[in-house]
């Protein structure tokens, strides 16, 4: 058995990386109810600690997918000695226990990129009742999200049209065959989309915009906060609002262990 292994609440990511990690002979410990605390309470036994991703929801607890979990992150912080490593994502980095913060890593942030836009991809035909073949599908911002779904979209076919900011941006998803416009023009494309993919975590479309947006189109919001629309404007004027949050978690919660498993 090569090193102990302590994983803290989470969803069904963690149970199945927990599986994971047993198949490879590591001995491991999953915390997910108050009755599991004893492995807490005995956390300096254990090499690695693995948290969610992101770590936390409300900025004080460990996520937890079972609410009756509470483990407070800083008391976790401050238990970590040397010879530990904490690996989560958005965590604190400590004097004493090395920090892998996996939503920081790239090769991770690209890996589940891929598995956000399958999820997206996943959302789009649960949500509309209309062939999907030849529709327009805007997409703002180029990161990496954006980036993979684009390539599956195009590849259906779907019309893709991307908006971004960045002229560099703009030039590479030109290259690649995409419509492009400038961000500034989102709102006007919004009209003539049948799909609109928000990547981008800032607010990109205004009340009016929504309220001009075809009856039979369907927005996916896939930025956080504070996200590229308001929902309440959705509801406001009967248009059609997705969540498209942790969609790796929701929609391929075992693809999304494996990813991780490879960064340990």
């Amino acid at each position: 058995m090569d090193k102990k292994i302590l994983i803290i609440g989470g969803d069904k990511r963690q149970q199945y990386l927990k599986n994971i990690l047993l198949d490879k002979g590591y001995g491991v410990c999953r915390i997910m109810n108050p009755a599991d605390l004893t492995g807490y309470e005995a956390m300096g036994e254990y090499e690695d600690i693995i948290l969610p991703l992101p770590a936390s929801k409300d900025g004080i607890n460990v996520y937890c997918i079972n609410k009756e979990l509470k483990i407070s992150l800083e008391d976790i912080y401050s238990s970590l000695g040397e010879n530990q490593t904490l690996y989560g994502g958005n965590i604190k980095q400590g004097d004493k226990y090395r920090c892998v913060d996996l939503l920081r890593d790239e090769s991770f942030i690209r890996a589940n990129a891929l598995l956000t836009s399958q999820g997206a991809l996943r959302l789009l035909l649960e949500n509309t009742e209309d062939c999907i073949f030849g529709k327009r599908a805007l997409i703002t911002g180029f990161g990496n999200v954006a980036r993979s779904l684009a390539h599956l979209l195009s590849a259906l076919p779907l019309r893709v049209i991307i908006a971004a900011r960045s002229p560099s941006q703009l030039y590479e998803a030109e290259c690649l065959g995409y419509e492009t416009a400038h961000l500034s023009r989102a709102g006007e494309l919004l009209i003539g989309a049948d799909y609109i993919f928000g990547s981008v975590p800032s607010l990109i479309f205004s009340c009016e915009d929504i309220k001009a947006m075809r009856d039979t189109s369907v927005y996916f919001e896939l930025a956080s906060a504070p996200y590229g629309a308001k929902r309440e404007d959705f509801e406001k004027y009967g248009k059609r609002w997705v969540d498209g949050s942790a969609l790796p978690g929701r929609f391929l919660p075992l693809a999304a262990a494996k990813v991780i498993a490879k960064q340990i």
